[in-house]
């Protein structure tokens, strides 16, 4: 009788052992098209005394390629998206109707005309003509320009807000996964792992970033930025990203809010951008490193024309034998304010003749630290 216990056990042991192992090739086969999806394995080992013992089942993955795999994702979300940016404003210079290179050469070349008939009133008109062309090429490109920058703006608000929405999503995950494993020991919770790791790579993309496990062998992931600020922490909490625009309200500036529980205050800590890496780091890199310097050096260049050709009118006389004046008139400039900064401080500024050659393209900030007895 013990004979046939036993039997009944080691077939009914093998039964489930290969019951499982079909189960796990079954979704293994219908899974093959599902995003995020690891394939699994099941192991099973023998018993003692006969038969098969417990089947467990894990996912096949490999931890130095999915973190190859999270770099490689950072550097190509970084590069696309810098690359996709630029080529947009090369298209708008290379383009021979925005050109200013076609805009100087016809404004010097009714110059020239100009200069060669002095007495011809049509050379002298279309010496103003090619002017205000050339300048309003330069008003186009200035509002093409200011629009990407609003664009760019609405980019950085909507990546922010999907980062942040990953990284909650792997502060809850980690919580979940906790207590699945505590449930079920005889198997990893896969679908919470694989929607883990899918949000981890998502904001890879997005960002450089660090993965590493938790101290407490609790089956948690831990997530740093490359430069060291912590976005999700040990016990499941998570950091999120703010857009601050204080003065500049174009110039957005990124921030970790950090939510520190007991006495200490919470603090936000600004991101140095230039390493961010990812597709945010390509944005900020694009604004920094191409949009910006481009818009300043139509800026300056539009001064300066003005500026020395103001300045060379005012060295001739007119038909009337009277000395020429300003053909182009150089705006005022208003200073940004902080938001705590008293009406009373406003600062504006204006062009001085025959320097706009010296203009720079340097961001100038004003501080004031003490108005007492300054009439304010």
């Amino acid at each position: 009788m013990s004979g046939n216990v036993d039997l009944y056990s080691i077939a009914t042991s093998g039964v489930n052992a290969s019951s499982r192992l079909l189960a796990t090739a079954s979704n293994n086969i219908a899974n093959v098209n599902s995003e995020g999806y690891v394939r699994e394995r099941t192991s099973v080992t023998s018993e003692l005394y006969g038969g098969v013992g417990r089947a467990t089942t894990e996912r096949v993955i490999n931890q130095f390629a999915q973190n190859q795999l999270r770099r490689d994702t950072t550097l190509v979300g970084e590069w696309e998206t810098f690359s996709e940016k630029t080529s947009a404003i090369d298209n708008l210079l290379a383009n021979e109707a925005n050109s200013l290179s076609t805009g100087f050469s016809d404004f010097f070349a009714s110059v020239q005309t100009a200069a060669d008939d002095p007495t011809n009133l049509s050379s002298r008109q279309l010496v103003l003509a090619e002017g205000e062309a050339l300048l309003r090429r330069m008003s186009s490109l200035s509002d093409f320009m200011e629009a990407k920058e609003e664009e760019l703006n609405l980019e950085f608000n909507s990546m922010v807000s999907h980062a942040n929405s990953l990284i909650e999503s792997i502060g809850n995950l980690n919580k979940a996964i906790l207590v699945a494993k505590g449930n079920f020991k005889d198997s990893e919770p896969s679908a919470l792992l694989n929607e883990r790791d899918k949000a981890i790579n998502d904001l890879a993309e997005i960002m450089d970033i660090t993965v590493r496990e938790s101290k407490n062998a609790n089956g948690s992931l831990l997530i740093n930025l490359a430069s060291g600020e912590s976005l999700v922490l040990e016990d499941g909490s998570f950091n999120l990203f703010e857009l601050s625009d204080n003065a500049d309200f174009m110039q957005k500036q990124l921030e970790l809010a950090t939510n520190f529980s007991g006495s200490k205050p919470n603090t936000d800590i600004n991101i140095a951008e230039e390493d961010l890496g990812g597709a945010l780091g390509g944005l900020f890199r694009y604004r920094d490193e191409v949009l910006g310097p481009s818009q300043r050096d139509i800026g300056q260049m539009a001064v300066a024309f003005a500026d020395a050709v103001n300045s060379q009118n005012r060295l001739g006389m007119d038909m009337d034998f009277q000395l020429g004046g300003d053909i182009f008139t150089l705006p005022e400039l208003s200073g940004l304010p902080y938001s705590n900064t008293p009406p009373t401080l406003a600062l504006s500024g204006q062009f001085t003749p025959g320097k706009g050659n010296e203009l720079t393209d340097a961001d100038i900030r004003v501080s004031v630290t003490n108005v007492t007895g300054a009439g304010v």
